[in-house]
């Protein structure tokens, strides 16, 4: 799955149906393979940029083969943090957070 095409679909996943992010005030910056990016969750609205437009709440440092299982529910973030294929930095409990809301988007 080409990640950009994964983001925009994500998104408008989200933004379609904002119940899973109420309350979300997050920034992750995703440092990936292929380069970063960051995905902003804040007053009911889902948005995702190529550059480092905004403060991280956290980062998430993952390969990009990774970050397609997780957002399509195939790998679990606790289980891929726990075999090092994701790194946090910054706050777990907005990691944690970004696992709850994946799971309700899951694809």
């Amino acid at each position: 799955m080409d990640l950009i095409h994964m983001f925009a679909s994500l998104a408008e996943k989200i933004n379609q149906d904002p119940a899973g992010i109420a309350q979300l005030d997050d920034v992750y910056q995703l440092e990936l393979t292929s380069g970063t990016y960051q995905v902003r969750l804040s007053e009911g609205k889902a948005e995702w940029t190529e550059e480092s437009k905004w403060e991280p709440t956290c980062t998430l440092v993952i390969k990009d083969e990774v970050l397609v299982k997780l957002v399509t529910g195939k790998l679990g973030a606790t289980t891929a943090l726990m075999m090092g294929k994701l790194k946090v930095k910054g706050s777990v409990e907005a990691a944690l957070r970004l696992q709850k809301v994946l799971k309700h988007y899951a694809a």
